[in-house]
């Protein structure tokens, strides 16, 4: 009896399962995205083959040359003063490589597609499912038409030769699909570029935190595994979050990518590469395989995502992978810059990247007056018997008090920032869009008044506040408020907590509305600085109302939300770079990588593009196990200081969802404050608000930073003297060299 209950369980699971897919696969995708177009419609008759299958100029300028080899679309970039080479099909005999990955290599151009049901990825090339190719010549390079007959699939690259380098696209509205095979991705010259083993000097970029190196050399076979991750961060749609214990110490997450960006420099013949993803960026991911990985070569890209698997929940233990009938179908591009000389390397990516933020209205010119920012915990909540309780932290007047102090102290140049300041305190209030005070800290008229005396004295007080989570103990609309995966489960963000283990993430309509509940609540008021938490940094597509909602979407939902917040002073916590033209300050700054071990060294990339055109500003010091090591990072990245302070001991938060704020005590670390103030304002009014130029490590564990007005600081981590400049620098020191 038991067996026959079994098998019918199984068989209900199965069709469950079935349900499920088909009604997830048949949903619509919404905003920008379009449908590919039927592959029988497709018309090759008034498109021609190229007349030769020999290599030839495609484009050329008075700086570069593109060559065109039409039978793997390979193109080779030559810089025409050096006569120096980056090619993008590569691949030997040596290689030994099987039919797959020499296809790949071999190849300008790359797919990948689902075939049928099946949630398993399949790739073609230019030679693998053997596609015709129709090239139409241009002035500045070519348009091809991609014919995978057998797939039913087809699309248009067009290739254009830039004064700085190349600009690669794919239309949305040239792409063509049949019923059994639909269109995953696209590969855009994944290979340009690359190097095989340690035949070349110089390294791989990657945006990973502020920036880190992997370096051109023999690995000898050490590494497995590549390094892939989806640059916006993860997508809640489709990746699982991995949960943790309660209330033990979190593993510090990854840091995301925030810049849609890769590089590749060959030092030794000066000459290197930034990619930059434009058109499609908000979904795609960035690939980086050092040689050992699959094979001899060392390569960068950005895959371009149209279509992904995920999980659907058949049971509330069990799932399959699945992948979506529709696609993600819009423009997807790639920008390749080439930099020669004195410019082909991290410092000149830097710079070019920087340019290319500018000359694209994605960042201009902020205030970046110095000023230390202090984050001021109000309340929190915890559970007593059956109810919840509130934790008063730190009062309205407690951190004026503190505050007064501080100046009475020298730190006038101060950024504060109230958290916690809501009904119910920090975690409760996730949802809650009454925005009232928490009558435990004090009242809005005392809130206001106290906002306008230190407007008077060049304060902006800042107040937190995240229009994306939901506390889960509130009520909801969970049809239109609670975004859902694709497998149309609430989406959650785990905490690691025992209190509130989750929360839930408002849909983009409900945070917008919330948004504008809160500009209205505050108008007429001083309180006119707004510190934003999860809407800078998450981006997700979502399902809601039967439709599909891409991260495109969601994007334009933050630039509607930024833009009704314009006569803010806006704070974010570690923005995307689409974010930072509405930013005026940007906090937590990464100083670290995620320590990953084909990375060779960190850098700062990020605080190079930002230095000069942003105020930015390093993570909380209370909890950095070695303090001096950490303020010698905050002088090399040019990162302003940040604490957390409350009246009350941390020890209070032990049973709430802020007991990862260890240490706080204002008494505890008034005096911190004021030693870095000091510190870190006399290198602020040297360098004087310029851009840092360059970078270099010039010994181990020493590295050096050049800003555009000429002050130099050289910082020695290691723990013997380093001779520069005819001084010796003391271990774990630094010395400020300024303009004569």
């Amino acid at each position: 009896m038991s067996i026959v209950v079994s098998a019918v369980v199984i068989a209900l699971v199965a069709v469950l399962a079935v349900l499920v897919y088909v009604t997830t696969r048949n949903a619509v995708t919404t905003g920008k995205s379009v449908s590919a177009k039927d592959f029988s419609l497709l018309d090759t008759s008034l498109l021609s083959r190229n007349i030769s299958d020999k290599p030839y100029i495609a484009a050329e300028n008075d700086r570069l040359q593109m060559i065109l080899d039409p039978v793997s679309l390979g193109i080779t970039l030559v810089d025409k003063a050096s006569g120096e080479r980056l090619e993008s099909v590569h691949g030997t005999e040596e290689d030994k490589l099987n039919a797959s990955w020499k296809g790949f290599l071999g190849s300008g151009v790359s797919i990948e597609f689902f075939n049928g049901d099946s949630p398993s990825l399949e790739r073609a090339d230019m030679f693998n499912h053997k596609p015709e190719v129709y090239i139409e010549n241009r002035d500045d390079g070519f348009k091809a038409t991609i014919v995978y007959e057998k797939l039913k699939i087809a699309l248009d690259v067009i290739a254009e030769l830039t004064e700085d380098g190349m600009k690669v696209t794919v239309p949305a509205d040239s792409i063509y699909e049949g019923e059994q095979y639909r269109l995953a991705s696209v590969y855009l010259y994944p290979f340009m570029g690359a190097t095989r083993l340690g035949e070349e000097k110089g390294y791989m970029l990657l945006p990973e935190g502020s920036g880190a190196l992997i370096d051109l050399e023999d690995n000898k076979g050490r590494f497995r595994a590549p390094y892939s991750k989806k640059v916006y961060g993860d997508n809640i749609a489709v990746d699982r979050e991995i949960s943790q214990q309660y209330n033990r110490p979190n593993v510090k997450a990854p840091e995301q990518i925030i810049m849609p960006i890769f590089g590749m420099a060959h030092t030794d013949r000066k000459i290197a590469l930034l990619g930059i993803a434009e058109e499609g960026k908000y979904n795609c991911q960035l690939l980086a395989y050092p040689n050992g990985v699959s094979t001899n070569y060392n390569w960068i890209t950005i895959k371009y995502l149209y279509r992904e698997d995920y999980i659907t929940q058949v049971s509330r233990s069990s799932g399959i992978r699945a992948a979506p009938k529709e696609g993600d179908f819009r423009d997807v591009g790639v920008k390749f810059t080439v930099l020669t000389g004195e410019k082909a390397n991290y410092s000149g990516m830097a710079e070019a990247y920087r340019n290319y933020l500018v000359d694209n209205g994605i960042i201009e010119k902020k205030n970046t007056d110095y000023n230390i920012r202090l984050d001021f915990l109000g309340a929190e909540s915890k559970e007593w018997i059956v109810m919840k309780t509130i934790v008063p932290m730190t009062t309205i007047s407690q951190m004026e008090t503190m505050l007064k102090e501080l100046m009475e102290y020298g730190v006038k140049d101060i950024l504060p920032t109230y958290m916690g300041w809501q009904k119910g305190g920090l975690s409760l209030s996730y949802g809650d869009n009454g925005y009232k005070v928490e009558e435990k800290l004090g009242s809005l008229r005392q809130l206001d008044t106290l906002a306008k005396e230190l407007k008077d004295q060049g304060i902006n007080l800042m107040l937190y506040q995240d229009f994306l989570l939901a506390n889960t103990s509130r009520n909801y609309d969970t049809q239109s408020d609670i975004v859902k995966n694709l497998s149309k489960n609430l989406a959650k963000k785990l905490t690691n907590k025992r209190l509130y283990p989750y929360y839930y993430y408002l849909t983009p309509k409900r945070s917008l509305s919330d948004a504008r509940k809160y500009i209205e609540k505050f108008e007429g008021t001083d309180l006119k600085g707004i510190t934003f938490g999860s809407v800078a940094n998450t981006l997700f597509s979502y399902f809601s109302g039967g439709n599909i909602y891409s991260r495109q979407e969601t994007k334009k939902a933050a630039d509607t939300m930024m833009e009704g917040f314009g006569e803010f002073s806006k704070a974010m916590i570690q923005p995307f770079d689409y974010m930072w033209k509405y930013a005026d300050y940007y906090f937590d700054i990464p100083l670290y990588a995620s320590n990953y071990n084909y990375v060779s060294r960190e850098i700062p990339f990020l605080p190079m593009v930002l230095k000069g055109y942003m105020p930015y500003y390093a993570d909380y010091a209370n909890f950095e196990p070695n303090k001096n090591s950490f303020l010698l990072k905050m002088v090399e990245y040019g990162a302003y200081p940040s604490f957390i302070l409350t009246w009350e001991e941390s020890s209070e938060l032990k049973d709430t969802n802020s007991s990862d704020i260890f240490t706080s005590n204002y008494d505890d670390f008034k005096s911190m404050v004021v030693e870095y103030y000091n510190l870190l304002k006399e290198i602020s009014d040297k360098t004087d608000g310029t851009a840092i130029t360059r970078h270099d490590i010039i010994a181990d564990d020493v590295v050096k930073v050049q800003y555009e007005n000429g002050v130099e600081i050289l910082i020695n981590y290691s723990n013997r003297e380093f001779e520069y400049k005819q001084d010796m620098i003391a271990p774990q020191s630094y010395k400020v060299y300024e303009v004569n």
